[in-house]
């Protein structure tokens, strides 16, 4: 699976380790220890291409082409996956992957795809060369679910875990993405998220776990508009509504806005300058059309006395100066 395969299982096949080891480097990647990837199909080393997967391979020559764009990291997710099936298979009976892997798994964003494959134990806790291990309390098989046979996090549980252990901004980003894409189950992942908090004792005293069931709508529409709405109200902004509806005097609907604060009149827009250059989705062409309906829009909205704070992903890496810039149009506290 995912181009990855074992030593055992290549030599099932007829292959000795030398000649995997002589693949290295030609169509074959040293993951770990007795574990490879394919980098592609080979006539030199025929016996190989039967792990390959055409999407992985596709993948691959995209990433190839295009440097370190859109394919570049998912292959890098895929190349995870497979580590983590590779070790999954491996581990004792109470481990669980978790965090960025289990949320790689659900399909649910991540800032950085991790070197080693996450996991939990409810006994011990190791760090290695092919993954961390951490001692976390865990009910089975309440939080837990199955994988290629192999244990994974629940997909709310994953969310908890990561706000807990890494960072509130990448658990609001994979919540979002999580309550985003099933709507009709939010609320029960709300409630579920809700019950396995009460259920354990470190994400009942966790900040961070408190305020991501604070900050985490669903209602952000990208992952930098996730990062985005997070820092501000960590800066200080009070009252946010995310995906405002605006209208004018007469009732009609002027703009869907990414964040509103209704009492101050100040919209806070997340500009990741995609929509004005991917022409797929109506960005610059020769005639400029959506950059032209953006700057109709902002003024409509300056002319019904909103201000219009845009902020673009630079600012978030500087959040003293956007705080600043907060500050001075009146849109903190």
């Amino acid at each position: 699976m995912f181009n990855v395969f074992s030593l055992q299982e290549a030599k099932a096949f007829g292959a000795q380790k030398w000649q995997v080891e002589r693949a290295v480097g030609c169509c074959l990647e040293r993951l770990y220890r007795s574990c490879y990837f394919v980098n592609r199909t080979c006539a030199k080393h025929t016996q190989f291409n039967r792990f390959a997967e055409p999407e992985i391979l596709y993948l691959i020559g995209e990433a190839t082409s295009t440097g370190k764009g859109r394919a570049w990291f998912q292959l890098q997710e895929k190349k995870h996956l497979g580590k983590a099936e590779f070790i999954g298979r491996r581990l004792s009976e109470r481990d669980v992957l978790s965090h960025e892997t289990a949320a790689l798994i659900y399909g649910l964003p991540v800032l950085t795809v991790p070197s080693k494959v996450q996991i939990i134990n409810p006994s011990r806790s190791r760090a290695g060369e092919r993954f961390v291990r951490r001692q976390r309390q865990i009910r089975q098989p309440e939080e837990t679910t199955l994988w290629h046979s192999v244990a994974v996090t629940s997909s709310v549980r994953t969310v908890l875990d990561i706000a807990n252990d890494n960072s509130l901004e990448h658990a609001v980003v994979a919540f979002d993405a999580l309550l985003l894409s099933k709507p009709k189950k939010a609320p029960a992942y709300e409630h579920s998220a809700r019950e396995l908090i009460d259920a354990n004792v470190k994400f009942a005293a966790s900040q961070r776990v408190v305020t991501l069931m604070e900050y985490s709508t669903g209602l952000a529409e990208s992952y930098g508009e996730s990062v985005c709405m997070v820092t501000v109200r960590n800066l200080g902004v009070k009252g946010l509504v995310q995906q405002a509806n605006i209208v004018d005097e007469n009732g009609d609907f002027v703009a869907r806005v990414d964040g509103l604060i209704p009492d101050k009149r100040i919209i806070i827009e997340f500009d990741g300058a995609v929509k004005y250059r991917d022409t797929g989705v109506g960005g610059i062409n020769e005639r400029g059309d959506q950059f032209m309906l953006e700057k109709q829009r902002e003024h409509r909205l300056h002319v019904l006395g909103y201000t219009v704070v845009r902020i673009m992903w630079h600012d978030l890496q500087n959040p003293l100066r956007l705080r600043e810039r907060l500050a001075a149009v009146g849109a903190l506290g």
